[in-house]
């Protein structure tokens, strides 16, 4: 993960990627590892950077230290 999160904001941030987090989770009895909780200029800007070339490269990444898939729960910032 040291690789995976300064790669993910590098070729991200120029499709909009603001901000982002990094969790544990605590819960041992969890089905989740970590949260990655990133904030986005619009939901638009989100879709075209899954759908760009360097999507393809993090989803190589993550072989490097898991064999789970990514799960995205999109959402809005309430508050």
């Amino acid at each position: 993960m040291s690789n995976h999160i300064p790669l993910t904001f590098k070729l991200w941030k120029p499709h909009g990627l603001l901000d982002m987090s990094f969790s544990e989770v605590v819960d041992s009895d969890s089905a989740y590892v970590y949260v990655i909780t990133m904030e986005w200029k619009d939901v638009g800007s989100w879709e075209a950077a899954l759908k760009n070339e360097a999507s393809k490269q993090l989803e190589d990444d993550v072989k490097n230290f898991t064999n789970a898939k990514p799960i995205f729960v999109p959402g809005k910032l309430l508050g």
